[in-house]
């Protein structure tokens, strides 16, 4: 047992992961359902074009993942909070990290897994602490005490799979606000390793994909716009030196409008525009806090603004500490 002190912060750490989770899955759930969302605060997605971004073989690969994932965490739904829920996602979850691992992976986690045989399988348990353990069975496979790995149907939609995973994370997040795991550190690391490997196979993957297609239809977007500026007769003038609000300002002003001061007024608004985004990535660079041991959410949620990267750690953690502006 910790300490009272450390139980507080243990217990605020996990009601704020929960939180935050459970906020994280209603986003996602939207942007699989309904009209869509504004993806990050900037491009709005449509579940129609989540669809056809994904080439059909990446598609059909994505659909039995996610249903299997959820289709193994429904029996737990019906757990009551405790350690016995916690032993079962983990063992869940390293299972089906296994299940995920490519084939050389897989091959050596099936070599280093322990000796069991087909008949005394059922009696497989959680030998070690809160720590996934691999069985082998008889003819030198490996045994899924938990993960369920059901016949996939042709028909599925992979929105509302997504969706439907989303509900069942949901409700397994609600479980594990619980004053005991607060109380114990080998109970509280094993929230902090679920929640790593639904973050893994999950959040991760999805965030890294809608964030490509958030960037596609940026792309998609702006060709088409230099496209038709192209079409003119006129092209737009090179882009004036970068000017402050209030010099904008004065000479927005003092030209009476005609087609060609318009052409200019625009380029001054872009290079402004361009400018001002340089320095509010700069600036969010530099007020990026990582979440420490015991941080309220207050000290966590100071910076909103998604930066586009290619990174995809980058990605997920900009996706944790992002709040939507679209109900």
């Amino acid at each position: 047992m910790l300490d009272p002190g450390k139980t507080a912060s243990n217990f605020k750490q996990i009601e704020y992961l929960v939180t935050k989770r459970c906020a994280n899955l209603e986003y996602l759930k939207k942007a699989h359902s309904s009209s869509g969302v504004l993806w990050m605060n900037h491009v709005r997605i449509i579940p129609e074009e989540i669809i056809q971004f994904y080439p059909a073989d990446k598609l059909a690969q994505k659909i039995p993942d996610y249903f299997t994932l959820g289709y193994s965490l429904s029996p737990l739904l019906f757990e009551p909070p405790g350690t016995p829920l916690l032993k079962k996602l983990i063992q869940l979850m390293g299972e089906y990290d296994h299940y995920m691992a490519n084939k050389g992976k897989k091959s050596v986690s099936s070599y280093m897994a322990r000796e069991k045989t087909v008949s005394d399988a059922s009696t497989v348990s959680i030998t070690e602490a809160l720590k996934p353990v691999l069985f082998k069975t008889a003819n030198f496979g490996v045994y899924y005490e938990y993960l369920a790995i059901p016949t996939i149907p042709d028909f599925l939609d992979y929105n509302r799979v997504v969706s439907s995973l989303c509900t069942v994370l949901t409700q397994i997040y609600k479980k594990l606000i619980d004053d005991q795991f607060a109380s114990v550190a080998v109970l509280f690391q094993a929230i902090k390793d679920i929640d790593s490997a639904i973050k893994t196979h999950f959040f991760g993957q999805i965030a890294k994909d809608l964030t490509e297609l958030a960037l596609s239809k940026v792309k998609s977007d702006f060709t088409s716009f230099s496209a038709c500026m192209n079409s003119q007769s006129n092209r737009l003038p090179p882009l004036p030196p970068h000017l402050t609000e209030t010099e904008l300002i004065e000479r927005e002003t003092s030209p009476p409008p005609t087609e060609e001061n318009t052409k200019e007024k625009y380029g001054l608004l872009l290079s402004v525009a361009v400018e001002r985004k340089k320095k509010q990535k700069a600036d969010s660079k530099k007020q990026k806090v990582k979440v420490k041991a015991g941080a309220a959410k207050d000290d966590v949620l100071n910076d909103n603004e998604f930066v586009m990267t290619d990174t995809n750690s980058q990605i997920v953690d900009d996706f944790d500490d992002f709040e939507p502006l679209d109900s």
